[in-house]
């Protein structure tokens, strides 16, 4: 693929090889997206954040979570009546979230080794950074996210599949948040 990419031309040519190389790497994918063995949904809100984590494929104990945020946090929140806040936005408490339900993921299962878990959440903010690992926007979101890659390499867990879901089909979220 890389040889192929390298060229100048306007086009690529599709040789045997690299059709053949862009199979397998379908093949990899859709594996990889279709079978986490355990999904968690996650929600946050000015109050609180809550998840349910399912099992996939893995024969354990579904578990329901919440969390209220403590008083400082619920105030420190960036909204319309609090515009002088500059330090927590919605996204920042989302990504708290997702990084609780890890945390709570990791309590309830011993066997996290190279499992594949998918994170499902209404915030396309808060996917986007998990899904890349870092941000440049939130000093808050960037040292979750370095406490979430530092759990998942103690884990020796497969990469995170975050993946965005609607507001309105998260229902099973929204309950504990």
């Amino acid at each position: 693929m890389h040889r192929a990419l390298k060229t100048t031309k306007d086009f690529i040519v599709i040789t045997p090889e690299l059709r053949q190389t862009l199979k397998d790497w379908r093949t990899l994918i859709q594996h990889m997206t279709s079978k986490p063995k355990i999904i968690e949904y996650t929600d946050a809100c000015k109050l609180g954040a809550g998840s349910v984590i399912t099992p996939s494929m893995d024969p354990f104990q579904r578990w329901v979570w919440q969390y209220e945020w403590p008083l400082d946090i619920q105030q420190e929140l960036v909204l319309d009546k609090n515009r002088t806040s500059k330090l927590l936005t919605i996204n920042d408490l989302e990504l708290a979230g997702l990084v609780l339900g890890w945390l709570v993921l990791e309590y309830v299962s011993n066997y996290l080794t190279y499992k594949h878990i998918g994170l499902f959440c209404d915030n396309t903010l808060e996917v986007s950074w998990a899904y890349k690992g870092h941000t440049t926007m939130s000093l808050v979101a960037g040292r979750l996210l370095q406490l979430l890659a530092i759990r998942q390499r103690t884990r020796q867990t497969s990469s995170l599949m975050p993946m965005n879901i609607a507001g309105k089909d998260n229902a099973m979220a929204d309950i504990p948040s």
